[in-house]
């Protein structure tokens, strides 16, 4: 009698447990969609500006980190790398029509794409055409977003895009704007895992 009723059981348990997950889900209210839609516009006109913080990258097994400067001014773009102990530093200027590399052992090499001047270097994909929206928690006007979450401020707590997961863990309050603190992003295709660490938002006119 007991097996005849088992396969109703865990059918119970189940749903009981897809309940619960979704109770979990948080869904925006009116307020929080609205406050969104408002800090994506500011977000949107944010095009000049500079940060200070820490990135790391791993790819597999292998890892490695770095300080980072980048300095943004509408299209064109200045990122400048430094690995811990005298380990080298890199330097990539770029604009929309091409990107130089300024190599650790004074090499200059160019191309049309970053990320291809990346991974050819590097053997790393970073998606620094999209990553220059993400890193201000905003998503990129090239591709629609697959999902999306927000936090209880309006802010995004998750983000996925172009291939890329994105999780914000923390903000920083700065004038009118709200920009992420951490933020972990992971491509699974690539099994490439970047993390930022901002320290410091120095937004332009």
């Amino acid at each position: 009698m007991r097996n005849l009723y088992k396969p109703y059981l865990l059918l119970l348990l189940a749903l009981l447990l897809l309940t619960a997950c979704a109770t979990r889900e948080r869904v925006p209210d009116k307020a929080e969609a609205k406050g969104w839609e408002l800090q994506k516009a500011a977000l949107n006109e944010l095009q000049n500006w500079r940060v200070r913080g820490r990135i790391s990258v791993q790819l597999d097994r292998e890892a490695w980190s770095a300080t980072m400067r980048w300095e943004q001014n509408n299209d064109e773009y200045r990122i400048n790398l430094t690995a811990p102990l005298g380990q080298g530093a890199l330097e990539l200027v770029g604009g929309p029509d091409q990107v130089v590399l300024h190599t650790a052992d004074n090499r200059l090499l160019y191309d049309a794409s970053p990320e291809n001047l990346m991974e050819k270097t590097f053997g790393w994909f970073v998606p620094i055409v999209g990553l220059k929206h993400w890193i201000k928690g905003a998503p990129s006007p090239d591709s629609k977003p697959r999902a999306l979450s927000l936090d209880e401020h309006g802010s995004l707590s998750t983000l996925a895009q172009s291939g890329w997961t994105m999780e914000y863990s923390r903000y920083l309050e700065n004038g009118r704007y709200r920009l992420p603190q951490r933020l972990n992003l992971e491509n699974k295709q690539r099994k490439l895992r970047l993390r930022l660490v901002i320290l410091e938002w120095m937004p332009a006119p």
